[in-house]
């Protein structure tokens, strides 16, 4: 009998360890996720400039090629 409650104690506990762990694993996970998703927002913002400044460039270009590229 004894040994019985020894068998149900100590399953107990690894259900309680293994709950603890996915808790700590869940917890961890979505603190990465946050900080992937403020350090990509940081870096959206710069590339986004960088990609409006290239299009304003080419279009400059294309805007004097058409004005001047005919002379």
């Amino acid at each position: 009998m004894i040994t019985l409650l020894h068998y149900v104690a100590i399953a107990a506990l690894e259900t309680y360890l293994i709950y603890n762990e996915y808790r700590i694993w869940m917890y961890f996970k979505r603190r990465s996720d946050a900080r992937t998703s403020a350090r990509r927002a940081a870096y959206r913002i710069k590339a986004y400039r960088d990609i409006d400044e290239r299009r304003m460039l080419k279009m400059k270009r294309q805007e004097l090629w058409r004005a001047y590229g005919k002379i």
